[in-house]
């Protein structure tokens, strides 16, 4: 099974968003995880670089982390990987995901290149959706239906104008419950890339409810990686950051 994971800056002049795409290197690493050599696992920063591999070799399943700065490019990487692979899952998380089911009705509607939602913590929903998946594609069933159709906790899926949706996944706990994407080697392509700068997550979460703040919609526990995870990954950007 391959998988793409991308959040996209948008390159005009220059890279407009120059750090390591670590929002989904923790999915990616996570399903690497679960699924070991079942699944290939590429990271991508630039839609340049997706095109490229989207040509060369399709993917089974495409996830986009979608934010303000890059939302229409998602749509449209989206859109051009379904030219290539109409049956290619396309999956849509980040902060620009609705917590209202209405709201995802209306957005499925009208961008139809993207099959499935994750709100929240994505770890956990992606890798059940990529298990999905797996399971379709050694039945010879259609993998896109049958994604939609077995309502993944953490997934939202349109199907026939019908929103199909498990129920909310739990958020992540134990963050050393993911694998880091730095040690298990997963970002060091994006490493030999002198234009992008690694950057460390150290807690998720905050205590806060702001309203105008995605975060304030979500859990309020502050969660933490470990202080040896956190100096092992300090550890290995230095030698081997360029």
């Amino acid at each position: 099974m391959r998988v793409y994971l991308a959040d996209l800056a948008n390159q005009l002049v220059e890279l407009d968003n120059k750090s390591i795409p670590i929002g989904v290197g923790y999915v990616g690493s996570y399903c690497k995880k679960v699924y070991a050599d079942s699944v290939e696992v590429i990271i991508f920063r630039t839609f340049d670089q997706l095109r490229k591999a989207v040509l060369d070799s399709p993917p089974d399943i495409a996830g986009f982390g979608s934010y303000d700065w890059n939302s229409n490019l998602s749509l449209k990487a989206a859109n051009f990987i379904k030219g290539v692979n109409p049956n290619c899952i396309t999956v849509m998380g980040g902060a620009n995901v609705e917590v209202s089911p209405k709201d995802n009705v209306v957005f499925l509607e009208s961008h139809k290149q993207i099959d499935c939602l994750i709100y929240g913590d994505g770890e956990y929903a992606f890798a059940a959706l990529v298990g999905a998946a797996i399971g379709a594609h050694e039945k010879g069933e259609n993998p896109i239906k049958s994604v939609k159709q077995a309502a993944i906790d953490g997934i939202r899926g349109l199907d026939s104008g019908e929103l199909l949706m498990g129920l909310p996944m739990n958020i992540v706990r134990d963050m050393d419950e993911i694998p880091s994407p730095y040690l298990t080697g997963l970002f060091d392509d994006l490493l030999n890339d002198p234009n992008l700068m690694p950057i460390i997550q150290n807690v998720r979460g905050c205590p806060y409810l702001c309203k105008y703040c995605v975060s304030g919609s979500q859990s309020g526990k502050v969660r933490h990686f470990s202080y040896e995870r956190i100096t092992s990954e300090i550890e290995y950007l230095r030698k081997n950051a360029k």
